[in-house]
């Protein structure tokens, strides 16, 4: 299936957002769907690096831990990938470099969802997403208000969750391709 946006062609789907924003479950369902290949980048790295992202974190810090992320994302895009759907980890925003190659390699959806769903889901456990920032910032609410500008700012596309499962979202996304 090749995604068209005014008259850029573009063969992979990146979807955007926080942490426990679902990119991961709906990545997986969406490639499904679509007969493409699902890129966990979080995964990847872990696999890379035979640790959990909040080990990672630990032994690299947070803005060695974005600039490991751009450049594993970056390396991906160059081996011009097709037909797949990318997951990168929520912080890839906090990358202007890796968002504007991402954007030249896919089209990119923002996973806009209510911060009362991300906060459950990153302080219960629901995702295994670490969240880089909270302590500059000040906390959940400040990293998901810094960055809700920048998801807004580099996607293309924006799919608003609210309580919406997985196959719904994916069945949103699926009618604006």
């Amino acid at each position: 299936m090749l995604i068209k946006k005014n008259t850029i062609s573009k063969q992979n789907i990146a979807l955007i957002g926080m942490a426990g924003a679902g990119k991961s479950m709906v990545g997986k369902k969406l490639a499904f769907k679509l007969k493409f290949i699902f890129l966990d980048i979080d995964d990847l790295l872990e696999i890379k690096c035979k640790k959990n992202l909040d080990q990672i974190i630990k032994d690299v810090g947070e803005k060695k831990f974005i600039e490991l992320e751009e450049k594993y994302l970056i390396n991906l895009l160059k081996n011009k990938p097709r037909n797949t759907v990318i997951s990168p980890g929520g912080s890839i925003i906090l990358s202007k470099k890796a968002m504007e190659e991402l954007r030249k390699n896919a089209l990119i959806i923002f996973i806009d969802t209510p911060f009362s769903l991300i906060e459950d889901r990153t302080t219960h456990g629901k995702t295994r997403g670490a969240v880089i920032g909270l302590k500059e910032k000040g906390g959940l609410r400040k990293v998901y208000n810094y960055r809700l500008p920048l998801y807004k700012k580099y996607s293309e596309k924006r799919i608003t969750t609210g309580n919406l499962s997985e196959e719904q979202v994916v069945d949103k996304i699926l009618n604006i391709l």
